[in-house]
């Protein structure tokens, strides 16, 4: 029993409900909630006035002369029992008005509770992987502590419940796989946010910005990818787009210039519009569900800042076509990037000399074959550039020298500051 119960039809005989004893029933109901609900052992009551010693030696049935007494309670709780017929748990509850609370038991329940959610982790780690032979993957362990560590769990209704569903849905999303093995997500096949949730929680709902399960589940892919927990739209966007789950075929986008596309879909023919016309184009999730393919064997510069786009855009001239990742590329650009690959482009990267920008050089080569162009340890140090790098260094892939060079000097070297460079040289990118 965790609290006890207010008697509905019982009241406090006139003798223990005199004002003077308002306090040493406050003191009394202390210390049982501290005990247990259970009358044992001794309270001490300090400072008693004239009328508390008269109202103590009633309650007690012995003279009371001193400022301070000690009170046994379980000789208490005879007492009371004998003379009212209810024990001093109950008495306490009516003078209080109002039920004792377990605190011990409260305790218990509450440790319970907060250690539900792990062990059914664990139960559904068993489950899944029962002869271990998948390793548990490091982030796993640090999504779970930070779930532990920042309370999130103690704010959720059935936590135990929410965390293997979150569970579900990145198994569901292959989110489990070892890096070296791992899918890119734009290869792997996507799911609109919507269809998950329903598969998963049986509400197309509940996955919504917000729910317990969406803000778990975030999490979870934020430790995946050793990220900062997601603060804005676009950074839940990323995080779910990273395991190829879509929030809609509409608001993620992909800047291109120039592509050719192949075939006749409504997509299509939108972008031979815009290539006659020679106006930039947002492709959507909606062009690649209507089937847009690209013309083999293209030469593509896939630049990192829209201005660049921009700029050979306003050039006019025959030219590669061009992908902006407009940073850190969402599911769109890596699709559109998968489709060029699979076509036969010849692709090119250019981006920023700072340390996310190496990082994002690399992984364009490595998933789709594309080299970086104008971006040596020569080319870096031509490069005008004043603001200091900052976060952990990456090595280039493609030149030794690079990262050692971008330490030596320190400062990062933005794709605008060369977009001359990159103007001048672009005819023979397209040749």
């Amino acid at each position: 029993m965790a609290e006890s119960t207010l008697p509905a039809e019982s009241s406090l005989p006139t003798w223990l409900g005199v004002d003077a004893l308002a306090r040493v029933w406050a003191i009394l109901g202390d210390g049982l909630e501290r005990r247990g609900l259970v009358a044992t052992g001794r309270l001490e009551v300090r400072d008693l006035t004239r009328e508390e010693r008269h109202g103590l030696t009633d309650l007690l049935g012995v003279a009371v002369t001193s400022p301070r007494v000690r009170i046994d309670l379980a000789r208490l709780d005879s007492r009371i029992t004998q003379r009212t017929g209810s024990d001093l748990v109950t008495t306490t509850s009516l003078a209080l008005r109002r039920g004792l609370a377990d605190r011990p038991a409260l305790r218990h329940e509450r440790a319970e509770t907060r250690q539900a959610p792990f062990l059914a982790v664990r139960a559904w780690l068993s489950e899944t992987w029962p002869d271990q032979e998948v390793a548990v993957p490091e982030w796993l362990h640090a999504w779970l502590e930070g779930l532990r560590r920042d309370g999130v769990l103690a704010r959720v209704r059935e936590a135990d419940r929410v965390v293997v569903r979150a569970l579900e849905v990145l198994a569901a999303r292959d989110a489990f796989a070892a890096a070296d093995d791992d899918v890119p997500a734009d290869r792997r096949g996507t799911v609109a946010r919507t269809e998950l949730a329903a598969q998963v929680t049986g509400s197309s709902h509940g996955l919504d910005d917000g729910e317990p399960l969406s803000v778990v589940v975030l999490r979870a892919l934020a430790a995946r990818a050793g990220a900062a927990l997601a603060q804005s739209a676009h950074d839940r966007r990323l995080l779910w787009e990273s395991v190829g789950v879509v929030l809609d075929s509409v608001s993620s986008t992909c800047l291109v210039w120039g592509l050719a596309p192949q075939g006749g879909s409504p997509a299509a023919r939108r972008l031979t519009a815009s290539l006659e016309g020679g106006a930039p184009v947002h492709a959507t999730w909606w062009d690649l569900n209507d089937g847009l393919r690209l013309a083999t064997g293209q030469a593509v510069l896939v630049c990192e800042n829209p201005r660049t786009l921009e700029a050979v855009a306003e050039r006019g001239r025959d030219g590669p076509g061009v992908v902006c990742t407009m940073g850190r590329p969402n599911l769109v650009v890596r699709s559109v990037l998968g489709l060029l690959c699979d076509a036969g482009a010849r692709l090119r990267y250019h981006g920023d000399f700072d340390w996310p920008g190496i990082g994002m050089a690399n992984a364009c080569a490595r998933e789709y074959g594309a080299l970086p162009w104008l971006m040596t340890a020569a080319d870096y140090l031509a490069g005008h550039g004043t603001q200091p790098l900052v976060g952990g260094s990456v090595e280039a892939d493609w030149d030794p020298e690079l990262g050692a060079a971008m330490r030596g000097r320190g400062v990062c070297v933005h794709e605008e500051a060369v977009l001359g460079v990159v103007l001048r040289q672009l005819d023979d990118l397209a040749g």
